[in-house]
Protein backbone atom coordinates (compact mmCIF):
# COMPACT_ATOMS: atom_id res chain seq x y z
CA UNK A 1 0.00 0.00 0.00
CA UNK A 2 2.89 2.31 0.85
CA UNK A 3 4.60 1.83 -2.52
CA UNK A 4 1.30 2.34 -4.38
CA UNK A 5 0.78 5.64 -2.58
CA UNK A 6 4.32 6.66 -3.43
CA UNK A 7 3.77 5.92 -7.12
CA UNK A 8 0.54 7.89 -7.16
CA UNK A 9 2.15 10.87 -5.52
CA UNK A 10 4.99 10.90 -8.00
CA UNK A 11 2.60 10.64 -10.94
CA UNK A 12 0.44 13.61 -9.78
CA UNK A 13 3.46 15.75 -9.26
CA UNK A 14 4.66 15.19 -12.76
CA UNK A 15 1.18 15.66 -14.39
CA UNK A 16 0.07 19.09 -13.19
CA UNK A 17 1.49 22.16 -11.57
CA UNK A 18 -1.68 22.52 -9.49
CA UNK A 19 -0.28 19.89 -7.13
CA UNK A 20 2.57 22.14 -6.11
CA UNK A 21 0.62 23.19 -3.08
CA UNK A 22 0.72 19.60 -1.78
CA UNK A 23 4.41 18.87 -1.29
CA UNK A 24 3.91 16.17 1.34
CA UNK A 25 3.66 13.20 -1.06
CA UNK A 26 6.99 13.73 -2.84
CA UNK A 27 8.75 14.32 0.49
CA UNK A 28 7.32 11.15 1.94
CA UNK A 29 8.46 9.12 -1.07
CA UNK A 30 11.92 10.66 -0.94
CA UNK A 31 12.31 9.94 2.77
CA UNK A 32 11.26 6.33 2.31
CA UNK A 33 13.64 5.82 -0.57
CA UNK A 34 16.49 7.13 1.54
CA UNK A 35 15.63 4.92 4.53
CA UNK A 36 15.67 1.68 2.44
CA UNK A 37 18.13 2.07 -0.44
CA UNK A 38 17.34 -0.22 -3.34
CA UNK A 39 20.92 -1.53 -3.59
CA UNK A 40 20.99 -2.58 0.07
CA UNK A 41 17.66 -4.37 -0.24
CA UNK A 42 18.85 -6.22 -3.31
CA UNK A 43 22.08 -7.19 -1.56
CA UNK A 44 20.15 -8.58 1.41
CA UNK A 45 17.86 -10.50 -0.95
CA UNK A 46 20.84 -11.94 -2.84
CA UNK A 47 22.60 -12.99 0.35
CA UNK A 48 19.45 -14.63 1.67
CA UNK A 49 18.76 -16.39 -1.62
CA UNK A 50 22.34 -17.61 -1.88
CA UNK A 51 22.14 -19.36 1.50
CA UNK A 52 18.55 -20.50 1.71
CA UNK A 53 16.99 -20.24 -1.73
CA UNK A 54 14.42 -17.67 -0.65
CA UNK A 55 14.09 -14.31 1.08
CA UNK A 56 14.38 -14.25 4.87
CA UNK A 57 11.84 -12.48 6.96
CA UNK A 58 13.67 -13.45 10.11
CA UNK A 59 17.14 -11.87 9.99
CA UNK A 60 18.22 -13.89 13.04
CA UNK A 61 18.34 -17.10 11.01
CA UNK A 62 20.79 -15.59 8.56
CA UNK A 63 22.95 -14.35 11.41
CA UNK A 64 22.81 -17.83 12.95
CA UNK A 65 24.12 -19.38 9.74
CA UNK A 66 27.03 -16.94 9.60
CA UNK A 67 27.77 -17.69 13.25
CA UNK A 68 27.75 -21.43 12.44
CA UNK A 69 30.12 -20.90 9.52
CA UNK A 70 32.49 -18.98 11.76
CA UNK A 71 32.36 -21.63 14.47
CA UNK A 72 32.93 -24.55 12.09
CA UNK A 73 35.81 -22.90 10.19
CA UNK A 74 37.47 -21.27 13.21
CA UNK A 75 41.13 -22.30 13.38
CA UNK A 76 41.06 -22.67 17.15
CA UNK A 77 38.05 -24.99 16.99
CA UNK A 78 39.71 -27.11 14.32
CA UNK A 79 42.93 -27.28 16.35
CA UNK A 80 41.10 -28.96 19.21
CA UNK A 81 38.58 -30.93 17.13
CA UNK A 82 40.94 -33.89 16.91
CA UNK A 83 39.69 -34.95 20.33
CA UNK A 84 36.32 -36.62 20.69
CA UNK A 85 35.20 -34.19 23.40
CA UNK A 86 35.92 -31.12 21.24
CA UNK A 87 34.05 -32.58 18.27
CA UNK A 88 31.07 -33.48 20.44
CA UNK A 89 30.94 -29.92 21.76
CA UNK A 90 30.99 -28.52 18.23
CA UNK A 91 28.23 -30.86 17.05
CA UNK A 92 26.15 -30.13 20.16
CA UNK A 93 26.43 -26.43 19.33
CA UNK A 94 25.17 -27.02 15.78
CA UNK A 95 22.27 -29.21 16.95
CA UNK A 96 21.36 -26.55 19.52
CA UNK A 97 21.18 -24.01 16.68
CA UNK A 98 18.90 -26.34 14.73
CA UNK A 99 16.60 -26.82 17.72
CA UNK A 100 16.56 -23.12 18.54
CA UNK A 101 15.80 -21.74 15.09
CA UNK A 102 13.39 -24.49 14.08
CA UNK A 103 11.66 -23.88 17.45
CA UNK A 104 11.77 -27.62 18.02
CA UNK A 105 11.99 -29.52 21.29
CA UNK A 106 14.68 -32.09 20.45
CA UNK A 107 17.50 -32.53 17.97
CA UNK A 108 19.78 -35.41 16.98
CA UNK A 109 22.70 -36.30 14.75
CA UNK A 110 22.17 -39.96 13.91
CA UNK A 111 24.65 -42.41 12.40
CA UNK A 112 24.24 -45.92 10.98
CA UNK A 113 26.49 -48.65 12.41
CA UNK A 114 27.23 -51.99 10.78
CA UNK A 115 25.21 -53.52 7.96
CA UNK A 116 22.52 -56.20 7.73
CA UNK A 117 22.41 -58.92 5.07
CA UNK A 118 20.36 -56.66 2.78
CA UNK A 119 22.86 -53.80 3.12
CA UNK A 120 20.67 -51.66 5.40
CA UNK A 121 22.14 -50.33 8.67
CA UNK A 122 22.23 -52.93 11.42
CA UNK A 123 21.47 -50.24 13.98
CA UNK A 124 21.20 -46.49 14.34
CA UNK A 125 23.14 -44.53 16.94
CA UNK A 126 22.58 -40.97 18.13
CA UNK A 127 26.02 -39.34 17.98
CA UNK A 128 24.51 -36.23 19.59
CA UNK A 129 21.14 -35.82 21.26
CA UNK A 130 20.03 -32.42 22.54
CA UNK A 131 16.95 -30.84 24.03
CA UNK A 132 16.42 -27.29 25.11
CA UNK A 133 18.56 -26.94 28.16
CA UNK A 134 21.02 -29.77 27.69
CA UNK A 135 21.91 -33.24 26.48
CA UNK A 136 19.44 -36.06 26.13
CA UNK A 137 20.11 -39.31 28.02
CA UNK A 138 21.80 -42.13 26.06
CA UNK A 139 19.21 -44.38 24.43
CA UNK A 140 16.62 -41.64 23.94
CA UNK A 141 14.19 -42.82 21.26
CA UNK A 142 13.75 -41.29 17.83
CA UNK A 143 11.69 -42.52 14.82
CA UNK A 144 13.88 -45.38 13.64
CA UNK A 145 11.89 -46.17 10.53
CA UNK A 146 11.80 -42.56 9.33
CA UNK A 147 15.58 -42.25 9.70
CA UNK A 148 16.22 -45.52 7.85
CA UNK A 149 14.01 -44.39 4.97
CA UNK A 150 15.81 -41.06 4.79
CA UNK A 151 19.20 -42.80 4.73
CA UNK A 152 17.96 -45.03 1.92
CA UNK A 153 16.33 -42.50 -0.41
CA UNK A 154 17.91 -39.23 0.74
CA UNK A 155 14.59 -37.33 0.54
CA UNK A 156 14.30 -34.63 3.21
CA UNK A 157 11.37 -34.86 5.63
CA UNK A 158 9.30 -31.90 6.81
CA UNK A 159 5.99 -33.23 8.11
CA UNK A 160 3.22 -32.19 10.46
CA UNK A 161 1.68 -35.21 12.18
CA UNK A 162 -2.10 -35.56 12.33
CA UNK A 163 -2.97 -38.81 14.13
CA UNK A 164 -6.56 -38.58 12.85
CA UNK A 165 -5.52 -38.43 9.19
CA UNK A 166 -5.95 -42.00 8.00
CA UNK A 167 -4.36 -41.21 4.64
CA UNK A 168 -1.06 -40.29 6.30
CA UNK A 169 1.42 -43.17 6.62
CA UNK A 170 2.65 -42.74 10.18
CA UNK A 171 5.07 -45.08 11.90
CA UNK A 172 4.05 -46.55 15.23
CA UNK A 173 7.09 -45.06 16.96
CA UNK A 174 6.00 -41.54 15.95
CA UNK A 175 2.55 -42.15 17.42
CA UNK A 176 4.01 -43.73 20.56
CA UNK A 177 6.21 -40.69 21.15
CA UNK A 178 3.22 -38.37 20.48
CA UNK A 179 5.18 -36.30 17.99
CA UNK A 180 3.33 -33.53 16.15
CA UNK A 181 6.01 -32.34 13.71
CA UNK A 182 9.31 -33.82 12.49
CA UNK A 183 12.01 -32.51 10.20
CA UNK A 184 15.11 -34.36 9.00
CA UNK A 185 17.76 -34.11 6.29
CA UNK A 186 20.50 -36.48 5.21
CA UNK A 187 24.10 -35.54 5.97
CA UNK A 188 26.22 -36.74 3.06
CA UNK A 189 29.70 -38.14 3.70
CA UNK A 190 29.48 -37.62 7.42
CA UNK A 191 32.21 -40.17 8.09
CA UNK A 192 34.64 -42.42 6.24
CA UNK A 193 34.80 -46.10 7.21
CA UNK A 194 37.08 -48.50 5.32
CA UNK A 195 37.45 -45.94 2.57
CA UNK A 196 33.69 -45.55 2.08
CA UNK A 197 31.60 -42.46 2.85
CA UNK A 198 28.94 -43.01 5.52
CA UNK A 199 25.95 -40.62 5.59
CA UNK A 200 24.10 -39.50 8.71
CA UNK A 201 20.89 -37.66 9.58
CA UNK A 202 20.20 -34.29 11.20
CA UNK A 203 16.77 -34.54 12.86
CA UNK A 204 14.48 -32.37 15.03
CA UNK A 205 10.95 -32.86 16.31
CA UNK A 206 8.32 -31.41 18.64
CA UNK A 207 5.19 -32.56 20.47
CA UNK A 208 3.61 -29.13 20.45
CA UNK A 209 0.35 -29.19 18.51
CA UNK A 210 0.67 -25.53 17.57
CA UNK A 211 4.09 -25.90 15.93
CA UNK A 212 4.42 -26.78 12.22
CA UNK A 213 7.72 -26.71 10.37
CA UNK A 214 7.65 -24.61 7.21
CA UNK A 215 9.55 -24.85 3.90
CA UNK A 216 11.64 -21.95 5.17
CA UNK A 217 12.55 -23.99 8.25
CA UNK A 218 13.60 -26.87 5.98
CA UNK A 219 15.79 -24.65 3.81
CA UNK A 220 17.50 -23.26 6.89
CA UNK A 221 17.87 -26.82 8.15
CA UNK A 222 19.41 -28.08 4.91
CA UNK A 223 21.94 -25.25 4.88
CA UNK A 224 22.90 -25.89 8.48
CA UNK A 225 23.30 -29.59 7.73
CA UNK A 226 26.14 -28.79 5.33
CA UNK A 227 28.07 -27.19 8.19
CA UNK A 228 27.51 -30.24 10.39
CA UNK A 229 29.13 -32.43 7.73
CA UNK A 230 31.99 -29.95 7.36
CA UNK A 231 32.57 -29.97 11.12
CA UNK A 232 32.77 -33.76 11.27
CA UNK A 233 35.03 -34.11 8.22
CA UNK A 234 37.34 -31.33 9.43
CA UNK A 235 37.63 -33.05 12.79
CA UNK A 236 38.26 -36.37 11.05
CA UNK A 237 41.05 -34.86 8.96
CA UNK A 238 42.49 -33.12 11.99
CA UNK A 239 42.45 -36.35 14.01
CA UNK A 240 44.22 -38.15 11.17
CA UNK A 241 46.93 -35.47 11.12
CA UNK A 242 47.35 -35.65 14.89
CA UNK A 243 47.54 -39.45 14.77
CA UNK A 244 50.12 -39.31 11.97
CA UNK A 245 52.22 -36.85 13.97
CA UNK A 246 52.00 -39.08 17.03
CA UNK A 247 53.01 -42.13 15.00
CA UNK A 248 55.94 -40.29 13.47
CA UNK A 249 57.08 -39.23 16.91
CA UNK A 250 56.65 -42.76 18.26
CA UNK A 251 58.59 -44.24 15.35
CA UNK A 252 61.38 -41.76 15.96
CA UNK A 253 61.58 -42.77 19.64
CA UNK A 254 61.55 -46.50 18.81
CA UNK A 255 64.21 -46.09 16.15
CA UNK A 256 66.40 -44.25 18.64
CA UNK A 257 65.91 -47.03 21.19
CA UNK A 258 66.80 -49.70 18.61
CA UNK A 259 69.84 -47.77 17.37
CA UNK A 260 71.08 -47.32 20.93
CA UNK A 261 70.48 -51.02 21.65
CA UNK A 262 72.36 -52.42 18.64
CA UNK A 263 75.74 -53.70 19.86
CA UNK A 264 79.11 -52.49 18.69
CA UNK A 265 80.96 -54.82 16.27
CA UNK A 266 83.39 -57.30 17.81
CA UNK A 267 86.32 -57.58 15.43
CA UNK A 268 89.10 -58.92 17.64
CA UNK A 269 87.47 -61.79 19.53
CA UNK A 270 89.96 -64.66 19.70
CA UNK A 271 87.47 -67.48 19.06
CA UNK A 272 84.32 -66.13 17.41
CA UNK A 273 83.04 -63.81 14.69
CA UNK A 274 79.58 -62.28 14.89
CA UNK A 275 77.56 -60.16 12.43
CA UNK A 276 73.91 -59.22 11.93
CA UNK A 277 71.34 -57.73 9.57
CA UNK A 278 68.02 -56.32 10.78
CA UNK A 279 65.33 -54.46 8.90
CA UNK A 280 61.92 -53.34 10.12
CA UNK A 281 58.73 -53.62 8.10
CA UNK A 282 57.73 -50.58 10.15
CA UNK A 283 60.08 -48.27 12.01
CA UNK A 284 58.64 -49.54 15.31
CA UNK A 285 60.14 -53.03 15.10
CA UNK A 286 59.80 -55.56 17.93
CA UNK A 287 62.86 -57.60 16.82
CA UNK A 288 66.17 -57.19 18.58
CA UNK A 289 69.61 -58.77 18.80
CA UNK A 290 72.54 -58.28 21.12
CA UNK A 291 75.97 -59.68 21.90
CA UNK A 292 78.72 -59.03 24.40
CA UNK A 293 82.26 -60.29 24.91
CA UNK A 294 82.78 -61.90 28.31
CA UNK A 295 85.92 -62.64 30.33
CA UNK A 296 87.89 -65.77 29.44
CA UNK A 297 87.20 -65.61 25.71
CA UNK A 298 83.49 -66.24 26.13
CA UNK A 299 80.73 -64.66 24.06
CA UNK A 300 77.00 -64.13 24.75
CA UNK A 301 74.63 -63.74 21.78
CA UNK A 302 70.89 -63.11 21.94
CA UNK A 303 68.13 -62.79 19.31
CA UNK A 304 64.57 -61.97 20.30
CA UNK A 305 61.16 -60.69 19.29
CA UNK A 306 58.70 -58.70 21.41
CA UNK A 307 55.04 -59.10 20.44
CA UNK A 308 53.58 -55.95 18.89
CA UNK A 309 55.13 -52.67 17.85
CA UNK A 310 55.56 -49.24 19.32
CA UNK A 311 57.27 -47.60 22.24
CA UNK A 312 55.96 -50.14 24.77
CA UNK A 313 57.46 -53.08 22.86
CA UNK A 314 60.71 -51.18 22.32
CA UNK A 315 61.06 -50.51 26.06
CA UNK A 316 60.50 -54.20 26.85
CA UNK A 317 63.05 -55.07 24.17
CA UNK A 318 65.62 -52.73 25.72
CA UNK A 319 64.87 -54.01 29.22
CA UNK A 320 65.27 -57.65 28.16
CA UNK A 321 68.58 -57.01 26.43
CA UNK A 322 69.90 -54.99 29.39
CA UNK A 323 68.82 -57.60 31.94
CA UNK A 324 70.39 -60.41 29.90
CA UNK A 325 73.67 -58.52 29.62
CA UNK A 326 73.77 -58.09 33.38
CA UNK A 327 73.00 -61.72 34.26
CA UNK A 328 75.34 -63.44 31.76
CA UNK A 329 78.29 -61.90 33.55
CA UNK A 330 77.49 -63.86 36.68
CA UNK A 331 76.01 -67.10 35.36
CA UNK A 332 77.20 -69.58 32.73
CA UNK A 333 73.85 -71.39 32.72
CA UNK A 334 71.54 -69.94 30.02
CA UNK A 335 68.43 -71.44 31.65
CA UNK A 336 69.30 -69.66 34.91
CA UNK A 337 69.88 -66.40 33.04
CA UNK A 338 66.53 -66.55 31.23
CA UNK A 339 64.74 -67.42 34.47
CA UNK A 340 66.22 -64.33 36.10
CA UNK A 341 65.30 -62.16 33.11
CA UNK A 342 61.72 -63.49 33.16
CA UNK A 343 61.36 -62.55 36.82
CA UNK A 344 62.91 -59.12 36.20
CA UNK A 345 60.39 -58.42 33.43
CA UNK A 346 57.36 -59.92 35.16
CA UNK A 347 55.72 -56.58 35.94
CA UNK A 348 56.45 -55.17 32.45
CA UNK A 349 55.15 -57.94 30.17
CA UNK A 350 51.64 -58.47 31.50
CA UNK A 351 50.03 -57.74 28.14
CA UNK A 352 52.92 -58.77 25.87
CA UNK A 353 55.34 -61.64 25.54
CA UNK A 354 58.94 -62.00 24.42
CA UNK A 355 60.53 -64.87 22.52
CA UNK A 356 64.31 -65.17 22.66
CA UNK A 357 67.25 -67.43 21.93
CA UNK A 358 70.30 -67.01 24.15
CA UNK A 359 73.63 -68.70 23.39
CA UNK A 360 76.75 -68.68 25.58
CA UNK A 361 79.94 -69.63 23.71
CA UNK A 362 83.27 -70.54 25.26
CA UNK A 363 86.78 -70.13 23.86
CA UNK A 364 87.06 -73.85 22.93
CA UNK A 365 84.10 -73.87 20.52
CA UNK A 366 81.45 -75.04 22.98
CA UNK A 367 77.95 -73.57 23.16
CA UNK A 368 75.28 -73.72 25.85
CA UNK A 369 71.94 -72.25 24.82
CA UNK A 370 68.25 -71.93 25.56
CA UNK A 371 65.31 -71.30 23.26
CA UNK A 372 62.34 -69.53 24.89
CA UNK A 373 59.67 -69.86 22.19
CA UNK A 374 61.82 -68.37 19.43
CA UNK A 375 62.28 -69.48 15.80
CA UNK A 376 64.78 -72.41 15.90
CA UNK A 377 68.34 -71.39 14.91
CA UNK A 378 70.45 -73.46 12.48
CA UNK A 379 73.81 -75.09 13.06
CA UNK A 380 75.71 -75.31 9.77
CA UNK A 381 78.54 -77.84 9.78
CA UNK A 382 81.62 -78.07 7.58
CA UNK A 383 80.25 -81.22 5.94
CA UNK A 384 77.37 -79.10 4.55
CA UNK A 385 74.69 -80.47 6.88
CA UNK A 386 72.28 -78.23 8.79
CA UNK A 387 70.54 -78.95 12.07
CA UNK A 388 67.59 -77.01 13.47
CA UNK A 389 67.98 -76.56 17.22
CA UNK A 390 64.81 -77.60 19.08
CA UNK A 391 63.13 -75.35 21.63
CA UNK A 392 62.75 -77.97 24.39
CA UNK A 393 59.12 -76.83 24.83
CA UNK A 394 60.03 -73.68 26.73
CA UNK A 395 57.48 -70.88 26.99
CA UNK A 396 58.05 -67.36 25.79
CA UNK A 397 58.94 -64.86 28.49
CA UNK A 398 55.86 -63.17 29.94
CA UNK A 399 53.54 -66.15 30.36
CA UNK A 400 54.93 -67.75 33.55
CA UNK A 401 57.94 -66.29 35.39
CA UNK A 402 58.30 -69.52 37.36
CA UNK A 403 58.38 -71.77 34.27
CA UNK A 404 60.98 -74.60 34.61
CA UNK A 405 63.36 -73.37 31.90
CA UNK A 406 65.39 -76.07 30.14
CA UNK A 407 68.66 -75.47 28.32
CA UNK A 408 69.58 -77.29 25.11
CA UNK A 409 72.20 -80.04 25.24
CA UNK A 410 75.67 -78.58 25.01
CA UNK A 411 77.16 -78.68 21.51
CA UNK A 412 80.48 -77.98 19.84
CA UNK A 413 81.36 -75.94 16.76
CA UNK A 414 84.36 -76.84 14.64
CA UNK A 415 86.42 -74.04 13.07
CA UNK A 416 84.45 -72.45 10.23
CA UNK A 417 81.06 -73.77 11.44
CA UNK A 418 78.25 -71.30 12.05
CA UNK A 419 75.14 -70.70 14.10
CA UNK A 420 72.44 -68.83 12.13
CA UNK A 421 69.78 -67.10 14.23
CA UNK A 422 66.68 -65.55 12.64
CA UNK A 423 63.35 -63.97 13.50
CA UNK A 424 60.10 -65.30 12.08
CA UNK A 425 60.11 -62.52 9.49
CA UNK A 426 62.50 -64.65 7.42
CA UNK A 427 60.67 -67.97 7.75
CA UNK A 428 57.21 -66.46 7.13
CA UNK A 429 58.22 -64.86 3.81
CA UNK A 430 56.70 -65.86 0.45
CA UNK A 431 57.91 -65.90 -3.10
CA UNK A 432 55.98 -63.50 -5.39
CA UNK A 433 52.61 -65.04 -6.22
CA UNK A 434 53.14 -68.03 -3.90
CA UNK A 435 50.72 -69.03 -1.14
CA UNK A 436 53.11 -71.20 0.91
CA UNK A 437 55.53 -69.74 3.42
CA UNK A 438 59.26 -70.28 3.03
CA UNK A 439 59.26 -71.97 6.43
CA UNK A 440 62.12 -73.28 8.55
CA UNK A 441 62.98 -76.09 6.13
CA UNK A 442 62.98 -73.73 3.14
CA UNK A 443 65.22 -71.26 4.92
CA UNK A 444 67.55 -74.13 5.91
CA UNK A 445 67.92 -75.11 2.25
CA UNK A 446 68.65 -71.50 1.31
CA UNK A 447 71.30 -71.25 4.05
CA UNK A 448 72.88 -74.55 2.94
CA UNK A 449 73.20 -73.24 -0.63
CA UNK A 450 75.17 -70.11 0.28
CA UNK A 451 77.12 -71.19 3.38
CA UNK A 452 80.00 -72.95 1.55
CA UNK A 453 80.88 -69.63 -0.14
CA UNK A 454 81.03 -67.63 3.13
CA UNK A 455 84.50 -66.74 4.33
CA UNK A 456 83.35 -64.85 7.45
CA UNK A 457 80.28 -64.11 9.55
CA UNK A 458 79.84 -60.81 7.73
CA UNK A 459 80.11 -62.56 4.38
CA UNK A 460 77.51 -65.12 5.46
CA UNK A 461 75.06 -62.38 6.49
CA UNK A 462 75.46 -60.76 3.06
CA UNK A 463 74.95 -64.02 1.16
CA UNK A 464 71.86 -65.06 3.14
CA UNK A 465 70.35 -61.59 2.84
CA UNK A 466 70.86 -61.48 -0.93
CA UNK A 467 69.44 -64.98 -1.44
CA UNK A 468 66.44 -64.30 0.79
CA UNK A 469 65.58 -60.99 -0.90
CA UNK A 470 65.90 -62.67 -4.29
CA UNK A 471 63.41 -65.31 -3.12
CA UNK A 472 60.88 -62.73 -1.84
CA UNK A 473 61.29 -60.34 -4.72
CA UNK A 474 62.65 -57.73 -2.33
CA UNK A 475 59.51 -57.63 -0.15
CA UNK A 476 59.43 -57.59 3.64
CA UNK A 477 56.52 -59.47 5.22
CA UNK A 478 57.48 -58.69 8.82
CA UNK A 479 60.38 -57.41 10.84
CA UNK A 480 63.45 -59.39 9.81
CA UNK A 481 66.55 -60.14 11.89
CA UNK A 482 69.51 -62.34 10.97
CA UNK A 483 72.51 -63.02 13.23
CA UNK A 484 75.47 -65.23 12.31
CA UNK A 485 78.06 -66.53 14.80
CA UNK A 486 81.06 -68.26 13.22
CA UNK A 487 83.94 -70.00 14.93
CA UNK A 488 87.25 -68.64 13.71
CA UNK A 489 89.46 -70.95 11.69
Amino acid sequence: MFWRKKDQGSGSSGASGSNAGRPSAPKQASASARSTPQGAAEALDMRSSFLLGSDLSDRQRLDALFEAITRVTDTRSLSSAGSGAALEDLLAYLVDRAVEFARAERGFIILPEGASADGSPARLVALVGRARGGSLPPGTRFPNGLVRKLLADGEAVCTQIDPDNEALDIGSSILDMKLRAVMAVRLESLRTVDGKSVPGVLYVDTRQMSRAFSPGDLRFFQTLSAFVAVAVRNAEFRAALVQKAQQDREFEIVKRIRDDLNPEPIEDHPAWEVAAWAEAEQTASGDFYDWSALPGGRLAVQCGDVAGHGVGSALIMASAASATRAHVRYSADPADVIGRVARDLQTHVRTKHLTTFLALFDAQGGMRAINAGHTPPMHWRKDGSIELLPDEHNLAIGFDPDHPWQALPERRFEPGEMLVLVSDGLTEARAPGADELLGEEGLSRLVAQVAPRASSATDMVRLVREAWLAYTGGSLYDDTTLVVVRRRE
